[in-house]
């Protein structure tokens, strides 16, 4: 068998609903390395927090990669070097941030390893609980005017109200236009980002980087916002767990939920 790059989601996917990797399923993901294979984690996750992902994984092997903050990031493990990137304007981030404030809800962006935030709310303490990072709260300070550099993506959270969040997408991409490209990453987190990136974009370019024939790629995912990239690899397997839209494009669909080994019990189905 030709060796395959395996694109997977993190959360709702390989990771449970309590944001771990089961010890069966980090031995299977070793296993097909140790047989060629590469295994590429690819999340909305900012870089820094994806590292120490990997390192707890142990994920060692030469010729691998990781995709963050939803495809506009690619990251080299080898060279330790950002390979590809899309970044956001400051002007679309202040753009975002009066949108979410005319509506009233939680936004926040980052600068580097850190989380900028109006407010230290539900919100922003729901969201740091899995991904550990450190947060500057910045009040009504326009975020362009405290930013270092332009950042890769701008999260604005409804913690109990999907239907609003929703209907706040569909005015916000109004709004925008080709300024931004957004969609959700679970049903409390809208994700907004430079209109080029995704993780189907990141997926394509990773391919060709590499010389892998895209019949040789698969991709796990589960929420809208991995759609794209189950459409670009070979195979695109939809999460049994997943959104209705995903289950309904994928190629195969996982006999096992993200709570049950699902991306173990597919990957020793496929006989990689």
């Amino acid at each position: 068998m030709k060796p395959k790059m395996i694109f997977s989601d993190l959360d709702g996917t390989l990771f449970n609903h309590e944001h771990t990797i089961t010890e069966h399923t980090r031995e299977v993901i070793l296993d097909i390395l140790n047989r060629g294979h590469r295994f590429i984690l690819c999340s909305g996750r900012p870089l820094s927090n994806m590292l120490r992902i990997k390192e707890q994984i142990g994920l060692d092997a030469p010729g691998l990669y990781l995709i963050a903050y939803n495809g506009a990031v690619i990251y080299d493990c080898d060279a330790k070097k950002t390979i590809y990137d899309k970044k956001m304007s400051y002007d679309t981030v202040r753009r975002v941030f009066a949108l979410s404030r005319e509506w009233n809800l939680h936004c926040h962006t980052y600068q580097g390893d850190t989380v900028l935030s109006p407010a230290d709310d539900a919100e922003l303490q729901a969201y740091l609980g899995p991904v550990t990072m450190e947060y500057t709260i910045i009040g009504d300070t326009d975020p362009a005017s405290v930013l270092q550099s332009e950042p890769y993506k701008v999260l604005v959270i409804h913690l109990t109200d999907h239907a609003y969040l929703n209907a706040f997408r569909e005015y916000a991409a109004k709004q925008l236009g080709r300024e931004a490209t957004l969609f959700f990453s679970n049903p409390r987190y809208l994700e907004f980002l430079h209109p080029d990136a995704s993780k189907g974009k990141a997926v394509s370019y990773l391919l060709s980087h590499t010389g892998t024939a895209r019949e040789d790629s698969i991709a796990f995912g589960d929420e809208q916002n991995d759609i794209s990239m189950l459409e670009a690899a070979g195979i695109g397997i939809g999460m049994c767990n997943g959104t209705e839209e995903v289950r309904r494009i994928a190629d195969r669909i996982s006999r096992y939920d993200c709570d049950r080994d699902g991306v173990a019990d597919m990957i020793r189905e496929l006989r990689l």
